[in-house]
């Protein structure tokens, strides 16, 4: 039975994902790959992307996720210096590729936003960067409402955005 293409438009990414598992992974991988996938959804990748749309996953997005990743810190006291390893940052990346990509393949988006990244394995976090505490941003985005010239509001809020971990 065929759903109905406007309905599909409405999943979220922990939808899609959840049907990945039941529909691709529990028939074609091993009892431990699909528990390293629950492990990664469950505590990397659902809290970030679960409840968007896949329709609204932009390649900007995730590029931010992944910045994000890099500079978080593992939730294993014996990681060194306490930061995600490569590995398991790549498989995170890999985790979502692939739901997407299962996506596309099922006209579920129009294309897999990951094919547009270029992911840079480089896990040294830039120390030049600055990035804006959520009191900072909420009172940039406070005034940034009151401006009269729109074209530098967007500037200025695309600045701000880009710069803004939470």
């Amino acid at each position: 039975m065929k759903e109905n293409p406007k309905v599909l438009c409405n999943y979220t990414f922990k939808k899609l994902a959840k049907m990945w598992l039941n529909q691709i992974t529990m028939l074609n991988y091993s009892p431990i790959a699909i528990k390293s996938y629950k492990c990664n959804l469950k505590n990397w990748i659902l809290p970030e992307l679960g409840n968007c749309k896949i329709q609204s996953i932009t390649p900007f997005m995730i590029n931010n996720y992944l910045c994000k990743l890099k500079i978080m810190e593992s939730r294993f006291s014996r990681q060194k210096d306490h930061r995600l390893s490569l590995g398991s940052f790549k498989k995170i990346y890999t985790t979502i590729k692939t739901i997407l990509s299962y996506a596309y393949r099922n006209d579920l988006i129009k294309s897999n936003p990951c094919t547009k990244i270029k992911l840079n394995y480089s896990m040294e976090p830039n120390k030049s960067l600055h990035y804006w505490d959520s009191a900072t941003y909420e009172k940039v985005t406070k005034l940034l409402k009151k401006e009269k010239n729109t074209d530098n509001a967007l500037v200025i809020e695309f600045a701000v955005k880009t710069r803004f971990t939470s």
